[in-house]
């Protein structure tokens, strides 16, 4: 991050000397040259603002914990769903890799959780080394 924020402080310091640099042909009533030095100016800022939105968006916040927000124990009726969610950012719930521990209740790969039969299932959404679980029990309709 330091190195974005030194490119953009280099940045801004060569379109401050561009916009003292037309200040001064504005002065001389160096119109045609002067034009030049904005146009110029208009670009060197588009590039600048285009690559910090890039390296901006392209940044991702450092996760430490994962935890399934509506989980802890549910308990749901053979046939019925629930869709599971994580506390993660939504920029990163496509990455985030569902399992369920037994055949009492599926999930797929958007945590939607489905019970197929009595019994019980952990259903763990898991995002690179992290994870949380959720019971999930089974009984009759």
């Amino acid at each position: 991050m330091n190195s974005l924020f030194e490119d953009l402080k280099e940045g801004l310091q060569e379109a401050i000397d561009f916009e003292k640099g037309i200040c001064f042909m504005m002065k001389q009533n160096k119109k045609k040259h002067c034009t030049r030095q904005i146009l110029s100016l208009l670009l060197l800022l588009s590039v600048l603002l285009t690559g910090c939105a890039w390296n901006l968006s392209s940044a991702q916040p450092e996760i430490h914990t994962v935890t399934i927000t509506n989980g802890g124990r549910i308990t749901l009726e053979v046939g019925n769903s629930i869709c599971l969610t994580t506390d993660l950012p939504e920029a990163l719930q496509k990455e985030v890799t569902w399992s369920s521990s037994g055949s009492a209740a599926t999930v797929d790969e958007n945590g939607v959780v489905t019970a197929r039969e009595v019994g019980k299932a952990a259903i763990t959404a898991s995002y690179q080394s992290l994870s949380d679980s959720a019971l999930i029990e089974v009984i009759p309709r």
